[in-house]
């Protein structure tokens, strides 16, 4: 199952192991991809179907759509606080990556009180101050 902002199915591309292992990149990025249906579900759905009670972090790695996976947590992240670990790379946001990050900013700075975090590549969290770039971001409520 997947996180999104709404319960239904969607058709997602993957990379299969026997993919990788028998293609070269040529073959990878024209679209030597498995599409399947694959049932989602709102982050908060799935804890309240499965009386979650306690939530301390959550890691999300979804190629640009973070947003929908995040709204569909909002209810979780305003209950739990969890510590959020997310990636923010503009190679999957590409034109739009202001928006997107000025929806990042909004959903956990402004709606939620967070405090928006980078990880440096030596593993350090140290807070993000001005504009909002592209990297490795941990949100972490105070």
């Amino acid at each position: 199952v997947l996180a999104a902002d709404r319960d239904g199915v969607r058709i997602v591309s993957a990379f299969t192991r026997a993919l990788l292992r028998e293609s070269n990149t040529d073959e990878i990025m024209s679209g030597g991809m498995k599409r399947s249906a694959v049932p989602v579900t709102r982050i908060d759905d799935y804890l309240s179907i499965n009386r979650i009670d306690k939530l301390d972090f959550i890691k999300i790695d979804v190629e640009g759509m973070e947003l929908a996976v995040l709204r569909g947590a909002a209810e979780t992240v305003a209950r739990f606080h969890p510590i959020v670990y997310f990636e923010t790379l503009t190679r999957y946001v590409g034109m739009r990556s202001d928006k997107v990050y000025e929806g990042f900013h909004r959903f956990f700075v402004e709606e939620h009180g967070y405090r928006l975090h980078r990880l440096t590549a030596d593993g350090e969290v140290v807070p993000i101050e001005g504009a909002f770039r592209s990297g490795y971001t941990i949100a972490i409520h105070p």
